[in-house]
Protein backbone atom coordinates (compact mmCIF):
# COMPACT_ATOMS: atom_id res chain seq x y z
CA UNK A 1 0.00 0.00 0.00
CA UNK A 2 1.30 3.47 -0.92
CA UNK A 3 2.32 5.65 2.05
CA UNK A 4 1.39 9.33 1.84
CA UNK A 5 3.75 12.12 2.84
CA UNK A 6 1.60 13.20 5.79
CA UNK A 7 1.29 9.54 6.84
CA UNK A 8 5.09 9.23 6.96
CA UNK A 9 5.42 12.38 9.09
CA UNK A 10 2.69 11.08 11.40
CA UNK A 11 4.63 7.83 11.95
CA UNK A 12 7.80 9.78 12.74
CA UNK A 13 5.87 11.98 15.20
CA UNK A 14 4.44 8.87 16.87
CA UNK A 15 7.95 7.46 17.35
CA UNK A 16 9.12 10.80 18.78
CA UNK A 17 6.21 10.83 21.25
CA UNK A 18 6.95 7.24 22.26
CA UNK A 19 10.66 7.90 22.88
CA UNK A 20 9.82 11.19 24.65
CA UNK A 21 7.47 9.32 26.96
CA UNK A 22 10.12 6.69 27.76
CA UNK A 23 12.68 9.42 28.39
CA UNK A 24 10.33 11.30 30.75
CA UNK A 25 9.66 8.08 32.68
CA UNK A 26 13.41 7.46 33.09
CA UNK A 27 13.96 11.04 34.25
CA UNK A 28 11.19 10.61 36.81
CA UNK A 29 12.76 7.39 38.10
CA UNK A 30 16.18 9.05 38.31
CA UNK A 31 14.80 11.96 40.32
CA UNK A 32 12.89 9.60 42.60
CA UNK A 33 16.06 7.53 43.22
CA UNK A 34 18.12 10.64 43.91
CA UNK A 35 15.52 11.84 46.44
CA UNK A 36 15.68 8.43 48.13
CA UNK A 37 19.48 8.66 48.28
CA UNK A 38 19.17 12.04 50.04
CA UNK A 39 16.71 10.57 52.55
CA UNK A 40 18.93 7.54 53.25
CA UNK A 41 21.97 9.78 53.70
CA UNK A 42 20.06 11.70 56.35
CA UNK A 43 19.19 8.45 58.17
CA UNK A 44 22.77 7.22 57.99
CA UNK A 45 24.20 10.48 59.22
CA UNK A 46 21.73 10.57 62.12
CA UNK A 47 22.80 7.04 63.05
CA UNK A 48 26.42 8.21 63.17
CA UNK A 49 25.39 11.10 65.40
CA UNK A 50 23.49 8.76 67.77
CA UNK A 51 26.47 6.37 67.96
CA UNK A 52 28.84 9.22 68.75
CA UNK A 53 26.60 10.38 71.58
CA UNK A 54 26.35 6.89 73.07
CA UNK A 55 29.94 5.69 72.87
CA UNK A 56 32.36 8.49 72.21
CA UNK A 57 31.89 11.16 74.84
CA UNK A 58 35.67 11.53 75.15
CA UNK A 59 35.90 12.29 71.45
CA UNK A 60 33.59 15.27 71.82
CA UNK A 61 30.46 13.72 70.42
CA UNK A 62 28.83 17.13 70.13
CA UNK A 63 31.60 18.26 67.81
CA UNK A 64 31.17 15.12 65.73
CA UNK A 65 27.41 15.72 65.67
CA UNK A 66 27.94 19.29 64.56
CA UNK A 67 30.42 18.17 61.93
CA UNK A 68 27.98 15.63 60.52
CA UNK A 69 25.16 18.17 60.57
CA UNK A 70 27.36 20.69 58.74
CA UNK A 71 28.35 18.06 56.19
CA UNK A 72 24.76 17.06 55.70
CA UNK A 73 23.80 20.69 55.22
CA UNK A 74 26.45 21.15 52.53
CA UNK A 75 25.46 17.98 50.71
CA UNK A 76 21.78 18.83 50.96
CA UNK A 77 22.54 22.28 49.57
CA UNK A 78 24.40 20.72 46.66
CA UNK A 79 21.58 18.26 45.93
CA UNK A 80 18.96 20.95 46.31
CA UNK A 81 20.90 23.13 43.90
CA UNK A 82 21.02 20.21 41.47
CA UNK A 83 17.29 19.51 41.84
CA UNK A 84 16.44 23.19 41.43
CA UNK A 85 18.55 23.33 38.28
CA UNK A 86 17.00 20.12 36.97
CA UNK A 87 13.52 21.37 37.76
CA UNK A 88 14.19 24.70 36.06
CA UNK A 89 15.65 23.04 32.99
CA UNK A 90 12.82 20.51 32.90
CA UNK A 91 10.28 23.35 32.99
CA UNK A 92 12.14 25.12 30.18
CA UNK A 93 12.28 21.89 28.19
CA UNK A 94 8.56 21.34 28.79
CA UNK A 95 7.73 24.92 27.77
CA UNK A 96 9.89 24.62 24.66
CA UNK A 97 8.26 21.31 23.77
CA UNK A 98 4.84 22.95 24.10
CA UNK A 99 6.01 25.72 21.74
CA UNK A 100 7.42 23.13 19.35
CA UNK A 101 4.12 21.24 19.44
CA UNK A 102 2.27 24.50 18.77
CA UNK A 103 4.62 25.29 15.86
CA UNK A 104 4.08 21.78 14.49
CA UNK A 105 0.32 22.26 14.73
CA UNK A 106 0.63 25.53 12.80
CA UNK A 107 2.80 23.80 10.21
CA UNK A 108 0.26 20.99 9.91
CA UNK A 109 -2.49 23.58 9.57
CA UNK A 110 -0.57 25.38 6.81
CA UNK A 111 0.15 22.03 5.12
CA UNK A 112 -3.57 21.19 5.15
CA UNK A 113 -4.35 24.60 3.66
CA UNK A 114 -1.65 24.06 1.02
CA UNK A 115 -3.11 20.65 0.16
CA UNK A 116 -6.59 22.16 -0.07
CA UNK A 117 -5.21 24.96 -2.22
CA UNK A 118 -3.46 22.41 -4.46
CA UNK A 119 -6.78 20.62 -4.95
CA UNK A 120 -8.47 23.93 -5.71
CA UNK A 121 -5.73 24.80 -8.19
CA UNK A 122 -6.22 21.48 -9.97
CA UNK A 123 -9.94 22.17 -10.36
CA UNK A 124 -9.33 25.73 -11.49
CA UNK A 125 -6.66 24.48 -13.89
CA UNK A 126 -9.20 22.14 -15.48
CA UNK A 127 -11.65 25.02 -15.85
CA UNK A 128 -8.85 27.22 -17.22
CA UNK A 129 -7.79 24.60 -19.79
CA UNK A 130 -11.40 23.89 -20.73
CA UNK A 131 -12.14 27.54 -21.46
CA UNK A 132 -8.96 27.93 -23.50
CA UNK A 133 -9.74 24.84 -25.58
CA UNK A 134 -13.29 26.07 -26.25
CA UNK A 135 -12.11 29.58 -27.16
CA UNK A 136 -11.79 30.16 -30.94
CA UNK A 137 -9.81 33.34 -30.27
CA UNK A 138 -7.25 31.42 -28.20
CA UNK A 139 -6.92 28.70 -30.80
CA UNK A 140 -6.29 31.34 -33.47
CA UNK A 141 -3.64 33.01 -31.29
CA UNK A 142 -2.03 29.65 -30.58
CA UNK A 143 -2.05 28.71 -34.28
CA UNK A 144 -0.43 32.02 -35.19
CA UNK A 145 2.22 31.51 -32.52
CA UNK A 146 3.00 28.02 -33.80
CA UNK A 147 3.23 29.32 -37.36
CA UNK A 148 5.48 32.19 -36.24
CA UNK A 149 7.65 29.68 -34.43
CA UNK A 150 8.02 27.50 -37.53
CA UNK A 151 8.83 30.54 -39.68
CA UNK A 152 11.46 31.67 -37.16
CA UNK A 153 13.04 28.21 -37.09
CA UNK A 154 13.14 28.12 -40.91
CA UNK A 155 14.64 31.61 -41.07
CA UNK A 156 17.31 30.62 -38.56
CA UNK A 157 18.16 27.51 -40.58
CA UNK A 158 18.33 29.53 -43.81
CA UNK A 159 20.46 32.24 -42.17
CA UNK A 160 22.87 29.64 -40.85
CA UNK A 161 23.29 28.10 -44.31
CA UNK A 162 23.70 31.47 -46.03
CA UNK A 163 26.24 32.70 -43.47
CA UNK A 164 28.30 29.53 -43.85
CA UNK A 165 28.24 29.52 -47.63
CA UNK A 166 28.92 33.26 -47.79
CA UNK A 167 32.06 32.77 -45.68
CA UNK A 168 33.20 29.93 -47.91
CA UNK A 169 32.47 31.83 -51.18
CA UNK A 170 33.99 35.12 -50.03
CA UNK A 171 37.30 33.48 -49.16
CA UNK A 172 38.67 33.20 -52.78
CA UNK A 173 37.71 36.84 -53.46
CA UNK A 174 39.56 37.98 -50.34
CA UNK A 175 42.59 35.85 -51.12
CA UNK A 176 42.93 37.12 -54.76
CA UNK A 177 45.50 39.94 -54.66
CA UNK A 178 44.32 41.60 -57.90
CA UNK A 179 40.69 41.69 -56.75
CA UNK A 180 41.69 42.89 -53.29
CA UNK A 181 43.83 45.66 -54.88
CA UNK A 182 41.08 46.86 -57.24
CA UNK A 183 38.38 46.63 -54.55
CA UNK A 184 40.46 48.77 -52.18
CA UNK A 185 40.93 51.47 -54.89
CA UNK A 186 37.28 51.53 -55.97
CA UNK A 187 35.82 55.04 -56.09
CA UNK A 188 39.14 56.84 -55.91
CA UNK A 189 40.66 59.05 -58.69
CA UNK A 190 44.10 58.30 -60.14
CA UNK A 191 46.26 59.30 -63.09
CA UNK A 192 45.35 58.14 -66.58
CA UNK A 193 48.27 55.73 -66.67
CA UNK A 194 47.23 54.17 -63.41
CA UNK A 195 43.63 53.93 -64.57
CA UNK A 196 44.80 52.30 -67.83
CA UNK A 197 46.69 49.54 -66.07
CA UNK A 198 43.88 49.11 -63.51
CA UNK A 199 41.39 48.62 -66.36
CA UNK A 200 43.57 45.92 -67.86
CA UNK A 201 43.73 44.17 -64.50
CA UNK A 202 39.97 44.51 -64.08
CA UNK A 203 39.29 42.93 -67.46
CA UNK A 204 41.61 40.03 -66.66
CA UNK A 205 39.44 38.96 -63.72
CA UNK A 206 36.08 40.34 -64.90
CA UNK A 207 36.18 42.70 -61.90
CA UNK A 208 32.85 44.45 -62.45
CA UNK A 209 30.84 41.23 -62.32
CA UNK A 210 33.00 39.76 -59.55
CA UNK A 211 32.69 42.92 -57.48
CA UNK A 212 28.90 42.87 -57.89
CA UNK A 213 28.85 39.29 -56.59
CA UNK A 214 31.16 40.28 -53.74
CA UNK A 215 28.84 43.09 -52.64
CA UNK A 216 25.88 40.73 -52.63
CA UNK A 217 27.82 38.12 -50.65
CA UNK A 218 28.72 40.65 -47.95
CA UNK A 219 25.29 42.24 -47.71
CA UNK A 220 23.08 39.15 -47.94
CA UNK A 221 23.89 37.72 -44.44
CA UNK A 222 23.01 41.10 -42.93
CA UNK A 223 19.70 41.16 -44.78
CA UNK A 224 18.92 37.59 -43.72
CA UNK A 225 19.86 38.47 -40.11
CA UNK A 226 17.36 41.34 -40.15
CA UNK A 227 14.71 38.97 -41.42
CA UNK A 228 15.47 36.55 -38.56
CA UNK A 229 15.18 39.43 -36.06
CA UNK A 230 11.85 40.44 -37.58
CA UNK A 231 10.55 36.84 -37.36
CA UNK A 232 11.76 36.59 -33.74
CA UNK A 233 9.89 39.79 -32.90
CA UNK A 234 6.72 38.47 -34.54
CA UNK A 235 7.01 35.23 -32.53
CA UNK A 236 7.60 37.20 -29.33
CA UNK A 237 4.52 39.34 -29.95
CA UNK A 238 2.46 36.22 -30.72
CA UNK A 239 3.50 34.68 -27.39
CA UNK A 240 2.77 37.92 -25.53
CA UNK A 241 -0.76 37.95 -26.96
CA UNK A 242 -1.22 34.36 -25.78
CA UNK A 243 0.09 35.28 -22.31
CA UNK A 244 -2.26 38.25 -22.13
CA UNK A 245 -5.21 36.10 -23.16
CA UNK A 246 -4.26 33.37 -20.67
CA UNK A 247 -3.89 35.99 -17.91
CA UNK A 248 -7.39 37.26 -18.71
CA UNK A 249 -8.97 33.78 -18.54
CA UNK A 250 -6.91 32.92 -15.44
CA UNK A 251 -8.29 36.02 -13.74
CA UNK A 252 -11.85 35.20 -14.79
CA UNK A 253 -11.83 31.63 -13.44
CA UNK A 254 -10.03 32.66 -10.20
CA UNK A 255 -6.77 30.85 -11.00
CA UNK A 256 -4.61 33.98 -10.65
CA UNK A 257 -5.97 34.71 -7.19
CA UNK A 258 -5.57 31.07 -6.12
CA UNK A 259 -1.93 31.01 -7.29
CA UNK A 260 -1.21 34.19 -5.29
CA UNK A 261 -2.84 32.62 -2.21
CA UNK A 262 -0.78 29.45 -2.70
CA UNK A 263 2.42 31.52 -2.79
CA UNK A 264 1.35 33.31 0.38
CA UNK A 265 0.80 29.95 2.08
CA UNK A 266 4.28 28.85 0.98
CA UNK A 267 5.71 32.02 2.54
CA UNK A 268 3.77 31.33 5.75
CA UNK A 269 5.24 27.84 5.87
CA UNK A 270 8.77 29.22 5.47
CA UNK A 271 8.16 31.59 8.40
CA UNK A 272 6.90 28.76 10.63
CA UNK A 273 9.87 26.61 9.62
CA UNK A 274 12.23 29.37 10.80
CA UNK A 275 10.41 29.51 14.15
CA UNK A 276 10.34 25.72 14.37
CA UNK A 277 14.07 25.42 13.69
CA UNK A 278 14.89 28.04 16.34
CA UNK A 279 12.79 26.20 18.92
CA UNK A 280 14.41 22.88 17.99
CA UNK A 281 17.88 24.41 18.44
CA UNK A 282 16.87 25.84 21.83
CA UNK A 283 15.47 22.47 22.83
CA UNK A 284 18.74 20.74 21.90
CA UNK A 285 20.68 23.21 24.04
CA UNK A 286 18.36 22.70 27.03
CA UNK A 287 18.55 18.93 26.59
CA UNK A 288 22.33 19.14 26.70
CA UNK A 289 22.19 21.24 29.88
CA UNK A 290 19.69 18.84 31.44
CA UNK A 291 21.89 15.89 30.54
CA UNK A 292 24.84 17.56 32.30
CA UNK A 293 22.74 18.40 35.37
CA UNK A 294 21.40 14.83 35.58
CA UNK A 295 24.73 13.12 34.95
CA UNK A 296 26.19 10.98 37.70
CA UNK A 297 29.53 12.46 36.68
CA UNK A 298 28.25 16.05 36.64
CA UNK A 299 29.58 18.97 38.65
CA UNK A 300 27.03 18.57 41.50
CA UNK A 301 27.88 14.92 41.99
CA UNK A 302 31.62 15.60 42.02
CA UNK A 303 31.19 18.43 44.54
CA UNK A 304 29.14 16.26 46.91
CA UNK A 305 31.49 13.31 46.49
CA UNK A 306 34.44 15.50 47.44
CA UNK A 307 32.80 16.47 50.76
CA UNK A 308 31.85 12.87 51.55
CA UNK A 309 35.28 11.47 50.80
CA UNK A 310 36.96 14.16 52.91
CA UNK A 311 34.72 13.53 55.87
CA UNK A 312 34.43 9.73 55.74
CA UNK A 313 38.21 9.40 55.59
CA UNK A 314 38.39 11.27 58.90
CA UNK A 315 39.85 9.68 62.00
CA UNK A 316 36.72 10.12 64.19
CA UNK A 317 34.44 8.12 61.90
CA UNK A 318 36.93 5.25 61.74
CA UNK A 319 37.22 5.19 65.52
CA UNK A 320 33.46 5.37 65.86
CA UNK A 321 33.00 2.26 63.71
CA UNK A 322 35.63 0.34 65.72
CA UNK A 323 34.11 1.11 69.09
CA UNK A 324 30.54 0.62 67.97
CA UNK A 325 31.30 -2.89 66.68
CA UNK A 326 33.15 -3.79 69.92
CA UNK A 327 30.13 -3.17 72.14
CA UNK A 328 27.51 -5.82 72.90
CA UNK A 329 24.52 -3.51 73.42
CA UNK A 330 21.53 -3.86 71.13
CA UNK A 331 21.08 -0.14 70.57
CA UNK A 332 24.35 0.28 68.76
CA UNK A 333 23.76 -2.93 66.82
CA UNK A 334 20.53 -1.50 65.48
CA UNK A 335 22.28 1.72 64.53
CA UNK A 336 25.13 -0.13 62.84
CA UNK A 337 22.62 -2.32 61.03
CA UNK A 338 20.75 0.79 59.89
CA UNK A 339 24.02 2.32 58.65
CA UNK A 340 24.96 -0.85 56.78
CA UNK A 341 21.50 -1.17 55.29
CA UNK A 342 21.60 2.49 54.21
CA UNK A 343 25.04 1.96 52.68
CA UNK A 344 23.82 -1.02 50.66
CA UNK A 345 20.66 0.70 49.51
CA UNK A 346 22.54 3.86 48.59
CA UNK A 347 25.08 1.81 46.63
CA UNK A 348 22.27 -0.02 44.80
CA UNK A 349 20.42 3.21 44.11
CA UNK A 350 23.57 4.87 42.79
CA UNK A 351 24.07 1.90 40.47
CA UNK A 352 20.44 2.25 39.35
CA UNK A 353 20.92 5.98 38.80
CA UNK A 354 24.00 5.37 36.66
CA UNK A 355 22.17 2.74 34.61
CA UNK A 356 19.05 4.87 34.23
CA UNK A 357 21.13 7.94 33.35
CA UNK A 358 22.95 5.98 30.67
CA UNK A 359 19.63 4.77 29.24
CA UNK A 360 18.21 8.30 29.41
CA UNK A 361 21.25 9.70 27.58
CA UNK A 362 20.87 7.09 24.84
CA UNK A 363 17.16 7.85 24.51
CA UNK A 364 17.90 11.57 24.43
CA UNK A 365 20.31 11.01 21.53
CA UNK A 366 17.68 8.94 19.70
CA UNK A 367 15.09 11.61 20.40
CA UNK A 368 17.39 14.25 18.92
CA UNK A 369 18.00 12.02 15.88
CA UNK A 370 14.28 11.43 15.32
CA UNK A 371 13.64 15.16 15.52
CA UNK A 372 16.41 15.74 12.95
CA UNK A 373 14.78 13.17 10.66
CA UNK A 374 11.42 14.87 11.06
CA UNK A 375 12.97 18.29 10.44
CA UNK A 376 14.65 16.92 7.29
CA UNK A 377 11.28 15.70 5.99
CA UNK A 378 9.54 18.96 6.87
CA UNK A 379 12.19 21.08 5.15
CA UNK A 380 11.90 18.98 2.01
CA UNK A 381 8.09 19.37 2.01
CA UNK A 382 7.56 15.60 2.31
CA UNK A 383 4.28 16.15 4.18
CA UNK A 384 2.80 17.84 1.10
CA UNK A 385 -0.37 16.44 -0.40
CA UNK A 386 1.60 15.77 -3.60
CA UNK A 387 4.18 13.73 -1.68
CA UNK A 388 4.04 9.94 -1.56
CA UNK A 389 6.36 6.98 -0.99
CA UNK A 390 7.16 3.89 -3.01
CA UNK A 391 4.78 0.96 -2.67
CA UNK A 392 6.00 -1.42 0.01
CA UNK A 393 8.15 1.19 1.79
CA UNK A 394 7.72 0.80 5.56
CA UNK A 395 9.22 3.75 7.39
CA UNK A 396 8.55 2.12 10.80
CA UNK A 397 11.12 -0.57 9.97
CA UNK A 398 13.86 2.04 9.67
CA UNK A 399 12.66 4.17 12.60
CA UNK A 400 12.60 1.22 15.00
CA UNK A 401 15.94 0.11 13.53
CA UNK A 402 17.35 3.56 14.27
CA UNK A 403 16.12 3.42 17.86
CA UNK A 404 17.72 -0.05 18.19
CA UNK A 405 20.99 1.36 16.71
CA UNK A 406 20.69 -0.88 13.63
CA UNK A 407 20.53 2.18 11.35
CA UNK A 408 22.18 5.58 11.60
CA UNK A 409 20.30 8.84 11.23
CA UNK A 410 21.85 9.23 7.79
CA UNK A 411 20.74 5.70 6.79
CA UNK A 412 17.13 6.56 7.64
CA UNK A 413 17.09 9.93 5.82
CA UNK A 414 18.69 8.36 2.73
CA UNK A 415 16.07 5.56 2.70
CA UNK A 416 13.30 8.12 3.06
CA UNK A 417 14.77 10.32 0.30
CA UNK A 418 15.22 7.42 -2.11
CA UNK A 419 11.62 6.22 -1.66
CA UNK A 420 9.92 9.64 -1.68
CA UNK A 421 8.26 11.08 -4.79
CA UNK A 422 6.15 14.09 -5.77
CA UNK A 423 3.17 14.00 -8.06
CA UNK A 424 3.87 16.28 -11.06
CA UNK A 425 2.57 19.84 -11.13
CA UNK A 426 1.21 20.96 -14.48
CA UNK A 427 2.11 24.42 -15.73
CA UNK A 428 -0.74 26.88 -16.15
CA UNK A 429 0.34 28.59 -19.38
CA UNK A 430 1.08 28.06 -23.03
CA UNK A 431 4.31 26.16 -23.65
CA UNK A 432 6.32 27.77 -26.41
CA UNK A 433 8.27 24.51 -26.80
CA UNK A 434 5.19 22.39 -27.50
CA UNK A 435 6.27 21.86 -31.09
CA UNK A 436 9.44 22.23 -33.10
CA UNK A 437 10.21 23.03 -36.69
CA UNK A 438 12.33 20.87 -38.93
CA UNK A 439 12.30 23.38 -41.79
CA UNK A 440 15.49 23.58 -43.81
CA UNK A 441 16.64 24.73 -47.19
CA UNK A 442 17.57 22.28 -49.93
CA UNK A 443 21.00 22.31 -51.52
CA UNK A 444 19.73 24.00 -54.69
CA UNK A 445 18.69 27.05 -52.68
CA UNK A 446 22.23 27.78 -51.54
CA UNK A 447 25.45 28.84 -53.17
CA UNK A 448 26.82 27.20 -56.29
CA UNK A 449 30.39 26.08 -56.79
CA UNK A 450 31.63 29.40 -58.17
CA UNK A 451 35.10 30.78 -57.47
CA UNK A 452 38.30 31.81 -59.23
CA UNK A 453 39.10 29.60 -62.22
CA UNK A 454 42.49 28.21 -63.03
CA UNK A 455 43.02 30.89 -65.66
CA UNK A 456 42.92 33.61 -63.02
CA UNK A 457 39.30 34.64 -63.63
CA UNK A 458 36.07 33.67 -61.94
CA UNK A 459 34.55 30.32 -62.81
CA UNK A 460 31.05 29.56 -64.00
CA UNK A 461 29.45 29.44 -60.50
CA UNK A 462 27.60 32.32 -59.02
CA UNK A 463 24.08 33.61 -58.66
CA UNK A 464 21.63 31.54 -60.64
CA UNK A 465 18.64 33.00 -62.39
CA UNK A 466 16.23 31.49 -59.83
CA UNK A 467 17.71 33.41 -56.93
CA UNK A 468 20.28 30.91 -55.65
CA UNK A 469 24.02 31.19 -55.74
Amino acid sequence: MELSGSGCLHKIAMQINSVQSQYSQLESRIQSSESEVIRLNKEREQAFVDLSRLYLPELESEAISNTINQLRGKIETIYEKKLVQQEGLSKKAFTLQEKIDAAERELQKVDRLIDEKDSQLEELKKSFDSQLERSPDYQILKSKAEEAKKILAAEKDRASIIERLARETLQPYQENKVFAYLHSREGEEFSRITEFFDSLAAKSINFREANARYQILTELPKAVGKKVSASAEEYKQAKEKISQYEAKISEEVGLTKAIAEARELDNDKKKYLIIYDKLEDDCKFISKELKEASSSQGKHYKEALSYLQTYLSGENITELWKRARATETKNDDELVSKIEEANNRIANLNNDIRTLSSQANQLNEKLSGLRNIKRHCTHHDYESGRSYFSSGFNVDTFLTGFIASQFSERDVTEKIDSNQHFKPVESYHYSSDSSSSSSSWSSDSGFGGGGFGSDGGFGGGGFSSDGGF
